[in-house]
């Protein structure tokens, strides 16, 4: 008697666990996409503004395997180049601007579904400001393919959809970086 009634309260547990850890990924998932604030080509998930944590910009992180940025640190995504298109693993986009209002800044390719790529023997997948080639009026140009590129390169390596990421640091504390000074332009080139 005793063994029927722990097998279904495990079985129970399990069930409810289940569902429970399911449907909570389901609705983190669907809903932090939701509350993404768009610039142009670029989304960002607000965490600590104003005080109080949105608990979905913080899922939309972890979801990813990811921390959620610090204080001074902005981090927008995209998937998208300026016309509204996924971006092609196959073809070339640069990436131009002059991040102004920030003391420090990196590009990264990202998977989507799973965050950051670390494989040290896969090609460049990020460039910061310590690294750039910048010109000089201030600005900078990325170019983004598989094959090298003179200047700045970053390469999605074998991923076939990738995201890029944009993390800002902002020079001074409380300091608000505006996105129209600091985001920049993405447009494709050349597909194979």
């Amino acid at each position: 008697m005793r063994l029927g009634f722990l097998i279904r309260i495990t079985v129970f547990l399990i069930v409810s666990l289940t569902v429970g850890i399911g449907s909570a990924r389901w609705l983190i998932a669907r809903n932090a996409n939701a509350v993404a604030v768009s610039a142009g080509a670029w989304k960002i998930w607000l965490v600590g503004g104003g005080g109080a944590d949105d608990p979905y910009g913080t899922a939309h992180y972890l979801i990813t395997g990811r921390l959620p940025p610090a204080n001074r640190v902005r981090i927008y995504e995209t998937e998208r180049d300026d016309d509204g298109v996924l971006f092609d693993s196959d073809c070339v986009y640069k990436v131009s601007g002059a991040a102004r209002g920030a003391r420090w800044w990196e590009i990264a390719i990202i998977d989507p579904l799973a965050g950051p790529v670390f494989d040290a023997n896969a090609p460049m997948n990020g460039i910061s400001s310590a690294q750039i080639i910048g010109d000089a009026d201030g600005t900078f140009t990325v170019t983004i393919s598989r094959e090298p590129k003179p200047g700045n390169w970053i390469s999605p390596g074998e991923l076939t959809r990738y995201a890029l990421t944009l993390s800002l640091r902002s020079a001074r504390p409380h300091q608000t970086i505006e996105p129209a000074e600091a985001l920049p332009r993405i447009a494709k080139g050349e597909c194979l």
